[in-house]
Parts: C-alpha cells; structure tokens; sequence
C-alpha cells in the first residue's frame, strides 16, 4: 500500500485515501446497508480498482465505469498511470464544455 501511495505522491496526483481488501461483510439490515453505500458514494466519489491484468475506473456519483485493460509486463504500473491522466484530461474537457 506504501508503494501505492507513493507513486500517486511522486505524479503529484490527489487521493482521499485508498482501500484494500477482497470484500466486505454486508449488512443485514436494509437500512444501515443503504446508509453504508450512500456515505461510500459520498465520500469516494471516483474509485479506482486496478491489478496487473486490468484498471477499474468507476464513478460513483453517475453509477458509471470504464474497464482498461493492461499488460501484466513489468511497465503495468506506468500504463495505470497513463490511463488515469487520460481519464482526467477528459473529463476536465468535458467538465470546462
């Protein structure tokens, strides 16, 4: 997770935070679970999932994702970071009009 964070820090790119993990235990209470995921979606508004075979961008504001593909070579990391520059530069234009 250092490695991780480290690099984000080193491309001076800005995260709220990062989370790991398999999964999580789901709530059997209808209310406390649709309360989990609001907050979730609030808080996390961009997730990105990624390992050495694929990058998961999902936006949790408009319920949307994009599935990137990668490599697996040694230069997986890079290819992550290039796709997220990508991703960025396109929604800033599509942001500014």
């Amino acid at each position: 997770m250092d490695y991780i964070r480290n690099m984000f820090r080193h491309y001076h790119v800005q995260v709220a935070g990062i989370v790991t993990g398999m999964s999580r235990i789901a709530s059997k209470d209808t209310q406390k679970r649709e309360s989990l995921e609001k907050q979730f979606k609030d808080l996390y508004t961009i997730t990105v999932h990624a390992d050495r075979k694929t990058l998961v961008y999902v936006n949790n504001r408009i319920k949307a994702f994009e599935e990137h593909p990668l490599s697996g070579d040694a230069q997986w990391s890079a290819a992550i970071i290039d796709i997220i520059r990508e991703i960025s530069d396109h929604e800033k234009k599509n942001a500014n009009g």
